[in-house]
């Protein structure tokens, strides 16, 4: 609000003062557009910025709801792998039962073979929950890797220009100063001392 306030007050004395019309009205002129053109390039920036940011949210939004139904999925198809290996063990110790006593078989022996049964199922069983804690594990990783390509789209938004009247008058006076044109104007004046005509 300083900027404001001050780059007014500079315009309006430079633009009282005894200096040649035609470039008091050029002043103004430029002095309009280069402000015009600094707070459209703020309003632009931060519309930029708002539009990527909602970019990044709906793209992990969808990254999740993918992942989701990954996991879903995959937890669906390793349950179902876990109850065809239970019935496949199943009917593996049935026809066993049924081979031994078609063969006069008892005992120890069928006792062993329903021992071997279950031993392979148990290392079955072992290697499936690896696999899946291994699935789903990948698919935690997955999700990390969304979560952080979105912190890193909003970390690489560029930051919005603030609007300084004050310093968009001192860029548009400083050629006719440079030039003479404003020669007239007493500077020292313009914040309440004067030093013009002091020796």
């Amino acid at each position: 609000m300083l900027g404001d306030t001050l780059s007014i007050y500079l315009l309006r004395r430079i633009t009282t003062t005894e200096v040649n019309p035609l470039n008091a009205a050029m002043f103004g002129m430029q002095f309009g557009s280069a402000l015009s053109s600094a707070q459209a390039a703020t309003r632009m920036q931060r519309l930029q910025n708002k539009y990527a940011g909602q970019s990044a949210r709906r793209a992990r939004e969808l990254d999740q709801k993918v992942l989701i139904r990954k996991a879903d999925e995959t937890a669906e198809a390793f349950a179902q792998q876990a109850f065809d290996r239970e019935v496949a063990a199943m009917e593996m110790e049935s026809m066993a039962n049924v081979m031994a006593g078609e063969g006069g078989v008892s005992g120890i022996s069928v006792q062993r073979i329903m021992d071997d049964i279950n031993r392979q199922e148990g290392l079955q069983e072992v290697r499936q929950d690896k696999s899946f804690d291994s699935a789903m594990e990948s698919i935690r990783d997955e999700n990390e890797a969304s979560i952080q390509n979105m912190i890193n789209r909003y970390m690489g938004l560029p930051p919005v220009p603030s609007v300084n009247p004050l310093a968009v008058a001192i860029n548009t006076a400083a050629p006719y100063v440079q030039s003479g044109a404003l020669d007239d104007v007493d500077f020292g004046n313009l914040f309440g001392g004067s030093d013009k005509g002091t020796t």
